[in-house]
Order: C-alpha cells, then sequence, then structure tokens
C-alpha cells in the first residue's frame, strides 16, 4: 500500500462551528495517542502500547508532513514527541500513521522561510539553539525574532534521536530541562555517542606510545562524531593532550583537528586542550604541541572556571625540560605571569613555589572540625580556598581511601583536592563541608548542631542515589553509610546551592564484576548495616581473602536506613538501642515506620523503602533502581505541587490552611511554578476572596515561598493582589507583604497604577497611601 500523502500527516480539521456565546469549536481527526506516551513507564496507564510504523517509515512520514507545512508557507513553532500523533487505522487497515498536532505556535513565513513574531513559544528542551539562545537572553514580549523554518527541521531531528533512544533527549535527561537547554546550546548532543565514539575516547585517553594516527582514521572513517564527549565534558582532543606521550602526538593532534574536531572545546572545568596539555605533558615535544594547538586557533588565553590560564597550570604543574620555553610562547601571545586566578594565587607564585618542601596545605590546628578513629578534621587553607584538613598519621595512612578519592568525581561526592605529607603525617585537601548529616537532629542548645538550609527530603535522597549509584559504577562499595559520613556543602557562588557528599572512604573497597567484595572480617558502624553483614558479625564467621562475599547491594540497605533516618527526624527505623537495633533488623521488623506521616510513608514505603530494606540482597534493588524509583515518586510530587497552585488558585473554603499543610508534608517544593511563572503566592493573591487570605499567605511565607519571585511577565504576588481586590482584607494582605520587602515596582509593573486601573474600592486612598510610602524606601 502506498504511504499516506503529507498533507494527511500534518493533520486534518473536519469541521469549524461558533456557539451563540461566539466560542469556537475544532474537529479534529481521531489519534490513539501521542508519540511521548510511546515511552512512558510499563506500569503508567497512559502508555502507549499499540503498532508503531518501522523507524525508516516513522521518520520519513515526520519529515513528509513538515515538507508539507513548510510548503504552505507556515512554521509549526512546537515540534516536539507530544505533538506527534499516532493512528492506527485511519490510512487504511493495518496502517499506522503518524500525525502532526497542536499548530497553535505555526505563524506564516515568507518565502524565504522566515517569519516575525513578538511571542516565543515551544518548549526549551525542543527548540533550536538560535530560538532557545533568544528566548533565554531576551524580553521576548518587547523583541522581534525571525523564525526560520530550518528551527523546525533542528526541533525534527530531536524527534528522529527521541526515536531512536526510546525515549531519551539527545542533548540529556528528559527530566532536567536546563541540563538539555544548556546542552543545545553549546552543540553538545551528549547522548549521540555510538560505541565507536566511546572506543575513540577510550583510546585517547590511554597513555598509549604508540602511534594512534592509524587507528584514529579508522574511527573516523565511520562517520563518527569526533566532538563526542566523555561525563566530564572532555573530547578527544582533551584526552589525547593529558596523555598520550608519543612522539607521533602532533600528528595525532593535527588529524583531530582537520576532522573537525573543536580546538576551543571545553570540559565541565572550563579546560581546553591548551590547559591539559599544560598540566599534564612534560614530554620533549611538549613545545611543538603548543604551538599546533596555537596555529589551529585555540584561544591560549582562555580562562578555566577557577580563572586559571594555560601559564597557571604549566607552572604550577609542569616539570619539562622545555619549561622555560614554553612560558616565553604564552608572555609573547600577552599572558601575563601576574594575573591571578580566583583563589588569588598567579603564576609567578606557582613557579617560585613549584619545588619547595613547603606545603601548599595550610591548617588551623585550633580549629577542630572532627575527628576519627585514626585522624583529625581542621579547618584550613589550599590555593587560597577555605578547605577541610584530614591529618592522619604516616602509620596509618589507608592508601585505599586516597585511591578511592582520587578514583571518584562526582557533585555528590566530596572531592580530594590535593594531598600532602611531612615526616609525621598525610594531609588531604577536602571540599569544606558545614556539617554532617547527624548534626541536623543534635539538641537545640548544642553548639554544634547544624541549622542552616537544606534541600527538600527528595532532592537529599536523589542526591545520595545518584551519588552512592556512581560509587558502585566505578566498582566499589563504600561500607561504612551512616548519617556522619553524609556531609552537607555550600556551593561557592551567589546563590550557594546546598549540595549533599558523601565521604569518608577509608573502608571503601573494590568489587568484582558482580558487585562482590572479599570477606576480611566485619567493617562499619554497628547500627547501620545489612542483614547479610549483621549475621557474620553475630555468628562471628570469617572467610579467606579468596573468598567473595557481600555485595554492593548491603550499601542500598544502609541507604535505605538513611532515609529513615531522616523520615524520623534522628530515631532509627529499627529501633533505639543497638541490641534492638539488630534484632529488628534480623527479625525483618522496621518497628519505627509507622512513626513516619502516613501520606508521605504511602509514597515512599512500598514503592521504594521496602524493596531498599528487602532482606535478601538478591532481591533488593540496585542503587541505580532507587534513582529510577525517587524520579518516579518526584514526578508524583510534581503532581502535588500543581494541585497545590490549583487549590490556592481556586479554593475559598475555609478549610485551605489545612488543605495546603496536608500538601506540604509530603515534601513538594512551595516554590514550584507553572508554565506562566506563578508560584502559589501569586495564585493566592490574583484569587484573594478567600475569609483566610491573611493566614494562608503567612503559611506560604513560613513554609519558604519567596515572596519576591516575579512570573515569567516580571509580576509579583503584590501586583496580583492589586489586580484583583475583591477581599476586605486587602489592605492588610498588602501591607504584610510590604513588610516582608516586596517591591511595589517591579520590571516596570507599578502596583499603584494596577490598583487604580481597577474600579474604586474602600480603603483605595489608605492603600495608595502605604504603596507611595513603600515605594520611596
Amino acid at each position: 500500500m502506498d504511504s499516506p500523502s503529507s498533507s494527511s500527516l500534518a493533520g486534518n480539521v473536519h469541521d469549524i462551528q461558533f456557539d451563540h456565546k461566539n466560542v469556537m469549536y475544532y474537529a479534529f481527526e481521531r489519534c490513539d495517542a501521542s508519540l511521548a506516551q510511546l515511552f512512558l513507564k510499563s506500569d503508567n496507564p497512559k502508555k502507549y502500547n499499540g503498532p508503531m510504523p518501522h523507524h525508516i517509515d516513522a521518520l520519513l512520514q515526520l519529515a513528509s508532513g513538515l515538507e508539507h507545512i513548510h510548503s504552505k508557507n507556515l512554521v509549526h513553532g512546537d515540534i516536539q514527541p507530544e505533538n506527534v500523533l499516532i493512528s492506527v487505522g485511519s490510512a487504511g487497515k493495518d496502517e499506522t500513521t503518524l500525525r502532526w498536532a497542536n499548530v497553535g505556535q505555526t505563524r506564516n513565513v515568507s518565502e524565504r522561510g522566515k517569519g516575525k513574531t513578538h511571542q516565543l513559544g515551544g518548549n526549551n528542551a525542543w527548540l533550536a539553539p538560535e530560538l532557545l539562545s533568544l528566548k533565554l537572553n531576551s524580553n521576548v514580549k518587547e523583541n522581534n525574532y525571525k523564525e526560520a523554518a530550518k528551527s523546525d527541521v533542528f526541533a525534527l531531528g530531536l524527534v528522529f534521536g527521541s526515536l531512536f533512544l526510546n525515549g531519551e533527549h539527545l542533548y540529556g535527561s528528559i527530566e532536567n530541562e536546563k541540563e538539555i537547554s544548556q546542552n543545545i546550546i553549546k552543540g553538545n548532543p551528549i547522548n549521540l555517542q555510538t560505541g565507536k565514539e566511546k572506543e575513540l575516547l577510550e583510546l585517547c585517553g590511554r597513555d598509549n606510545r604508540l602511534d594512534l594516527t592509524e587507528n584514529i582514521q579508522n574511527f573516523i572513517q565511520f562517520g563518527i562524531n569526533v566532538n563526542a564527549k566523555d561525563n566530564g565534558g572532555r573530547n578527544a582532543l582533551h584526552l589525547m593532550c593529558q596523555n598520550y606521550s608519543s612522539p607521533k602526538l602532533i600528528d595525532a593532534i593535527q588529524l583531530l583537528i582537520e576532522n573537525k574536531t573543536d580546538v576551543n572545546a571545553k570540559d565541565n572545568d572550563g579546560l581546553n586542550a591548551i590547559h591539559f596539555l599544560c598540566r599534564y605533558h612534560s614530554s620533549q615535544n611538549l613545545i611543538k604541541a603548543i604551538q599546533i594547538l596555537i596555529q589551529f586557533g585555540i584561544d591560549a588565553e582562555a580562562m578555566t572556571n577557577d580563572g586559571s590560564n594555560a601559564l597557571h597550570y604549566l607552572c604550577r604543574y609542569n616539570a619539562s625540560q622545555n619549561l622555560n620555553d614554553a612560558i616565553k610562547i604564552f608572555t609573547k601571545l600577552g599572558l601575563d605571569l601576574m594575573t591571578e586566578d580566583n583563589n588569588g594565587w598567579d603564576a609567578l607564585f606557582y613557579l617560585r613555589n613549584k619545588d619547595k618542601k613547603e606545603m601548599k596545605i595550610w591548617f588551623d590546628r585550633d580549629a577542630l572540625l572532627g575527628r576519627g578513629g585514626f585522624g583529625l578534621v581542621f579547618k584550613g587553607k589550599f590555593g587560597g580556598r577555605e578547605v577541610a584538613v584530614k591529618r592522619v598519621e604516616l602509620r596509618h595512612v589507608d592508601k585505599r581511601e586516597e585511591e578511592a578519592m582520587l578514583k571518584l568525581e562526582h557533585p555528590n561526592i566530596v572531592k580530594l583536592l590535593h594531598c600532602e605529607k611531612d615526616n609525621d603525617f598525610m594531609y588531604y585537601a577536602l571540599e569544606l563541608c558545614v556539617a554532617s548529616l547527624d548534626q541536623l537532629f543534635l539538641e537545640s542548645d548544642d553548639p554544634q548542631k547544624y541549622e542552616g538550609p537544606t534541600p527538600r527530603q527528595i532532592k537529599v535522597f536523589s542526591q545520595l542515589a545518584k551519588g552512592l549509584e556512581y560509587i558502585h559504577s566505578k566498582k566499589l562499595i563504600h561500607r561504612d553509610i551512616k548519617p556522619c559520613n553524609i556531609l552537607i556543602m555550600k556551593s561557592p557562588g551567589k546563590y550557594q546551592e546546598i549540595i549533599i557528599k558523601w565521604s569518608d572512604f577509608g573502608l571503601a573497597k573494590s568489587v568484582n564484576e558482580k558487585g562482590l567484595h572479599s570477606w576480611t572480617g566485619v567493617k562499619g558502624t554497628k547500627t547501620w548495616y545489612a542483614p547479610e553483614v549483621l549475621e557474620k558479625l553475630i555468628n562471628g564467621e570469617k572467610a579467606k581473602e579468596e573468598e567473595f562475599w557481600g555485595t554492593v547491594k548491603s550499601d542500598v540497605f544502609v541507604l535505605g536506613l538513611i532515609f529513615g533516618y531522616l523520615f524520623l527526624k534522628g530515631e532509627h527505623l529499627y529501633g533505639s538501642s543497638k541490641k534492638e537495633i539488630h534484632e529488628n533488623i534480623i527479625e525483618k521488623k522496621p518497628v519505627n515506620m509507622q512513626k513516619i506521616n502516613g501520606e508521605l510513608r504511602k509514597y515512599y514505603e512500598d514503592d521504594l523503602l521496602r524493596k531498599m530494606l528487602e532482606d535478601d540482597p538478591q532481591k533488593r534493588i540496585t542503587s541505580k533502581e532507587v534513582v529510577e524509583q525517587l524520579e518516579s515518586i518526584n514526578n508524583k510530587l510534581t503532581e502535588k505541587e500543581k494541585e497545590l497552585r490549583q487549590l490556592c488558585a481556586r479554593d475559598s473554603s475555609s478549610g485551605l490552611i489545612e488543605k495546603i499543610n496536608d500538601l506540604i508534608q509530603l515534601g513538594i517544593d512551595v516554590n514550584a511554578k507553572n508554565n506562566d511563572g506563578w508560584n502559589a503566592l501569586h495564585l493566592l493573591c490574583g484569587n484573594n476572596s478567600n475569609s483566610n487570605l491573611i493566614d494562608a499567605i503567612r503559611l506560604l511565607i513560613q513554609l519558604g515561598i519567596d515572596v519576591n519571585a516575579k512570573d515569567k511577565y516580571g509580576q509579583n504576588a503584590l501586583h496580583y493582589l492589586c489586580r484583583n481586590k475583591s477581599n476586605s482584607n486587602l489592605l492588610d494582605a498588602i501591607r504584610l507583604l510590604i513588610q516582608l520587602g516586596i517591591p511595589v515596582v517591579s520590571d516596570g509593573h507599578d502596583a499603584r497604577s494596577i490598583l487604580r486601573s481597577n474600579y474604586r474600592i474602600e480603603n483605595e486612598d489608605e492603600i495608595l497611601k502605604l504603596l507611595d510610602e513603600a515605594a520611596l524606601v
């Protein structure tokens, strides 16, 4: 049977009618599902399980439909899987057709395929880079832009990628729109890597003293993406400049660049290839390698995220006999030896101190942060940066911990920045954290109690799970999971994001391919054991080093205990005393589970906690599955956040306060916004007829809502309050918001003008006077 015509693939309107209220109705062809439903999880009732065309046919149908739209001098403007509909049988029995839908953003274009508008729609994850840059960096309401039909083509490529990747996005995790947007703008389709691209990265990532050029040429013949990156954002050129010490390095660099490798690509830390070369290469061909990178246009003056340039790296790390010649190259290009990095140190400082034996790590002996079995942790500095300094006697140094820390690089794992030793001690400079998890639940009069901000529980759980999944992916087991080994860090910068990090890898151990590690006796803390480990302890069993015992899933059980500990605000799921906890773990009795809030427990207990606390490690879920389950729970909480906004927008009952409290207990984000940028406070103030308006505003503020949040048009809650002024408590509500510092004028929106534009109300003069006074402050 012939393929359906291109016009049918764009969708047909059968009828258009108006009713007596001048409401327009459209009758469309009925379809079975959207493409987005094809990739829902198997337990989702909305998942589409019906027939699909062969991949190549599906791509052809979509391309033909879009070609038809463009042939009519239109652009779609909102291409995404949700707007591709699946129709079974409409083009003939047993035929499955894909149809373009939702043409709400469609607009006329010129013959050159360009259009003009004042509004930019579409989901950020499915926009072409030129539109995305405009949307993210401009006020789209006031700026015109030209939208080419080719922007649709880019978005079509994203939909093709989604089909190939079974629902994943070419540019990142589908749950993380921000990551996708950033990668689209950077031109970094991180999920496009093929097996051959990974092989190329692995090849260039090894210190291979043979000639690489022939092997690289073989990879290039496959048509692979030579700009593919690893998880650290490093491409083949980065890795080659880090590891490849052959005299043929120059030829290999030239081959990659001639085959369109981006010479100026940066990794996640902002390093380009010349930074890698200056840090890691001390071979005889260092000068030639630097010169060829410069010849091919690398930005030799580029700064990394920590403000370092190539000279900083060269003078700090490089011991090449050609060091002086290399320095001359950069100074002739205009780099200054006295330029300081973010730590306040210049290249000359690094050069002077390179070969000195004095400590680069400094610490305050009076600023003790903590103590462990074999070491003390002090507050100190490294490179001008505040750090935690762990000091361990040399006879107690565990190389396993050092190796584990050097092997692990993840946002949810404490980073080892530097290590050095003197005659007596080994010193480790680690990221400085503000507290450990157990400090959250100390008595209120304890000076060590942490009173600062923490992420919502679902974020804490997700960060811990992702960090543990990464540890396991590196064939390591932590073996000492407990609250004091989980740290709270404030990231540097204006917003000081709170990040949860794994620490203390003194007991970390490598595992084999099956996730098993050798048994050399029970390790860890006695109330934070998985049952299989606890049984070994109780029975006093020993085993030979060659025998494998234990599993990475032992970590998963203890992570479940940590989740329970957080739910119970410092209590243990299995009891209070060590003896009680041991007995209840063996008897499978999490006696304190019922103390967890009922609604909250409903979300976590059966779906996650019981699977993590499964007695049989063979049946227990993996750390990767924990991450997936948490994503599912987060999706449910997102629906509850939507429910909170709807409640504040519509509910005028006296029970509003109780309903808000019930939703908050689930751990939802009170600051979550809808597509218009409205949070619950915007909507509450926009629907201010509730008799409990003041109490509801106070409750939302108490729960941490951002009173100054703006919607996408730049308006805050005060503007909404003044627009919908039907409440007898309006004066008190406005006074409350002003007391909290909300601005009267924001992004050109003036609450006084908004108030005057509506019908006159009681106390209007008094309210305007109040607003005038606030505007002058």
